[in-house]
This record gives structure tokens, C-alpha cells and sequence, in this order.
């Protein structure tokens, strides 16, 4: 090849290669769900909340205890008059049926004519099976049970006999959080059963009372 071709295809060449620019491939941006966030703030991925699941009883339930103490103001009348004093009781249980022991301590005409004119006495002692149906505010009860009385009379007259007792009342949940405190009343109907001679002549008997309750 001449020389002066030589020098004129190098020249070409040479122009063509100074003329082309380097191509810069840029980063590839991939976006899912929308243009990515000003300020480098990237779009947050998670996934969606479980379910809320809570082993908390309702609140009517959690306010019922497994154990009840409850005390208060008691009236007793029979056939012979009117006395009047305190019982005490402790419930069992947590659901619709549960247990009851109950004692009653009275003074007054109930017990019928005392040889000495004063006061007579009126004992009481009770084993029920109770039913405690509702969970709301107001929360109506059931019993029936037996258990034993005693009477006294003065002068060497006093006895006992068994009983057999029924109960309704109704008691008034407190709205204190987590505590079980109720205020309530209830009648129970007696009837004597075996009985020693003195108290023989007392027949039937019918309480009243007030009480407060603390569950634990």
C-alpha cells in the first residue's frame, strides 16, 4: 500500500475513535408498588399483624372468685316471735353449682318461751349445694341444703334437731376492678326434722338477712 493511503486511513481512523464517546451503562432501579421515597426514605415491608388472640376471661367472669366469704345482719321468725342476730357464711366454687357452709347466731322471742322470761337462743349450721346462674351485675341465687339447730330456752330446757333448708337471694356485683365484692340478701325457709323434746314444738322457720361478700 502507498505510504500517503496508509497515513490517510490511519488518519480516519484515528478521528473516528476521538469522535465516538464511551457509553456508561447506568444502575438498573427496579420499583414494586410505586415510585421509591424522597430522601432516601425506602417503602417499609411487612407482613400483616396476627390476629389478636386474648386468654382474658370476660369481665363479668373475671370479677367471680373461687372462694366467697360473706357476713351481715340476720333476722329469724317462728311461730313464737321474732329474734334477730349475725350469720356468716363461706361459698365454694367458680361456676353455675357450687357449696355453701353457713352458720346463724340469734337471740330474741324465735326461740319460744324461756323459763325465765329473758331471751331465748337460736343456733344455726347449714351445708348447701347452690346455683349461681348469671354473670351480670345482678345476680340472682339458689340452695338448698341441710344441717342442724339448736335452741336454747333456759332453766335446763334446750335441744337440737336437723333441718332441711331452702334459699333465694340476690346479690349486686360491686364495680371494683379484679375484686370480687358483692352486697346482697337472701330468705331461707327451714323445716325441723328430729328434735329433741324441749325445741319439738318449733316446727318451721324462715331467716332474712343482709350480707356483704369478699371473694378471694
Amino acid at each position: 500500500m502507498p505510504k500517503s493511503s496508509f497515513l490517510a486511513a490511519l488518519f480516519v481512523t484515528g478521528s473516528a475513535l476521538l469522535a465516538t464517546r464511551p457509553a456508561l451503562a447506568d444502575d438498573a432501579i427496579v420499583t414494586v408498588g410505586g415510585p421509591i421515597a424522597p430522601d432516601g426514605e425506602g417503602r417499609s415491608w411487612s407482613s400483616p399483624p396476627p390476629p389478636e388472640t386474648s386468654l382474658a376471661q370476660p369481665e363479668e367472669d373475671r370479677a367471680r372468685s373461687s372462694v366467697r366469704f360473706a357476713a351481715g345482719p340476720v333476722g329469724i321468725a317462728t311461730k313464737h316471735g321474732l329474734g334477730y342476730g349475725a350469720g356468716a357464711s363461706v361459698e365454694l366454687g367458680k361456676r353455675q353449682i357450687g357449696f355453701r357452709l353457713a352458720g346463724t347466731w340469734s337471740r330474741g322471742e324465735a326461740a319460744g318461751p324461756t323459763a325465765s322470761g329473758n331471751d331465748g337462743s337460736i343456733s344455726l349450721y347449714q351445708a348447701e349445694i347452690t346455683m349461681d346462674p348469671l354473670r351480670g351485675a345482678l345476680r340472682p341465687q339458689a340452695g338448698l341444703g341441710a344441717g342442724i339447730l339448736y335452741a336454747g330456752r333456759g332453766g335446763g330446757r334446750s335441744g337440737a334437731a336437723g333441718i332441711a333448708t331452702a334459699r333465694l337471694g340476690i346479690d349486686y356485683v360491686l364495680p371494683i376492678a379484679d375484686v370480687d365484692a358483692r352486697v346482697g340478701s337472701q330468705v331461707t325457709a327451714g323445716i325441723l326434722g328430729p328434735a329433741d323434746d324441749d325445741i319439738d314444738d318449733l316446727r318451721t322457720f324462715a331467716l332474712l338477712d343482709l350480707h356483704l361478700t369478699i371473694g378471694f
